[in-house]
Order: C-alpha cells, then structure tokens, then sequence
C-alpha cells in the first residue's frame, strides 16, 4: 500500500486536472504562448515571444516549439503542463520522503493534486508547471548532493530551471542560504555544481540580445 500512495496520488492529480482540460477558456496567455510557439522558424517564435515580455526564458516555450511541430491545437498542448504537474506531485512525494518520511510525503503530493492555483497552471499553456516540476526536482538533487556528493544531477536540474522560470534563481539563492547555515563543509561542492546553470543562464542572456536586437528591439 506504501508502494501505491504515489501512483494514487498521481492518479487523483491527472483525473482532477483531465476533466478540466477540455472545458478550460482559453486565456491570453494560452493565446499569446499558442501564437508563439506555432511560428513556422524558432527566429520567429523568438521574435514572437519578445511581445510577450521582456526577458522569457526559452525552456517552455522550446518544448511548446517542438511539440507544435506535431501539432497546433491549444488542448494537444496543454497535455505537457499537465503532464508537468501529475510529475510534479510524484517529486514532492518524493521529496517529502527525503525530508520527514513517507507521511509527508503523502502529504505534500496530496496538497499539490488537489491545489487549486497549481491545477488551474496545469491546463494553461504556460511555464508555470514546469517551473513548479524543475524547483521540486533542484531539492532533490541537492539531497543527493548533500547525502552521496553526486553532483551532476543538481548540476543540470538548476541548468535548466534558470532557462525555464524568471525567478529561479530565489530557489538557488535558498539553497545556497540552507547549505551554508547548516551543512557548511558542503558549500564549495554546492558553488562548483551551480557553475553550469550560471553559464547557462548567461548563454541565454546573450542569444536572448541578439535575438531582440535582430528583430529590433521589443514590439
């Protein structure tokens, strides 16, 4: 039974967010990220992105690219945050057993199944789903870390949470206050791993520049 909360769990949290799917209005945001992401060049959806606002980071919308390759319709799409936030719940089981136990762990993934601001998320084309599934992510691996000094998974998990949400670098900045509070020894092994996702957010601020500045500035 232990071994099936999860699975349980996860099936509540895609069964809640499946009978929205269809009956979601499509807000603007789904509209403006669905113009976006069905250009025909990724020059295009770039340029497209920079009316949303300044500043998008590519992750979510690179995916949305790719899968518009597939298809155009808003519903087919909005399958991947929802799939995003049915993985999101499985991580914080996941996550909440590192922390406390299995008790908090079902705890923690029944509040985000059944949360309402993370399920409204989950059936609009934006990267909030994302962003929520890499955050969950980046705390596990920085308890690997912490525990077997495995590095290369929190390496990449902050690699791409800093090109997926603006804000992403809060949770490092967390992470970084957590460690040297309380597992100081670790802070040089938690900087060296966190040099990826700073190169990698620095290649972004340049391609996002040249992007702009190609396609003359915000519009």
């Amino acid at each position: 039974m232990k071994a099936a909360a999860p699975i349980l769990l996860a099936g509540l949290a895609l069964l809640i967010r499946w009978s929205m799917l269809r009956s979601r209005f499509p807000y603007i945001d789904d509209l403006l990220q669905l113009y976006a992401v069905t250009r025909t060049t990724a020059g295009e959806a770039a340029r497209a992105v920079s009316c949303i606002g300044p500043l998008q980071p590519p992750l979510d919308y690179l995916v949305d690219f790719l899968a518009a390759r597939f298809t155009g319709d808003l519903t087919a799409l909005r399958l991947l945050p929802m799939a995003w936030s049915v993985l999101s719940v499985v991580a914080a089981y996941r996550l909440g057993i590192r922390v406390q136990g299995r008790a908090l762990g079902a705890w923690w993934a029944a509040l985000l199944a059944v949360s309402m601001p993370l399920v409204s998320f989950s059936v609009t084309l934006r990267p909030y789903s994302l962003a929520v599934l890499l955050g969950l992510l980046c705390w596990l691996a920085l308890a690997e870390l912490l525990e077997t000094g495995r590095a290369w998974p929190y390496a990449l998990g902050q690699s791409l949470f800093q090109i997926a949400y603006p804000h992403a670098w809060l949770v490092g900045a967390a992470q970084l206050a957590f460690v040297a509070l309380r597992r100081r020894a670790a802070l040089a092994g938690l900087l060296r791993a966190m040099l990826p996702s700073w190169l990698t957010l620095a290649a972004w601020l340049l391609w996002w520049h040249f992007a702009v500045s190609t396609a003359g500035g915000f519009h």
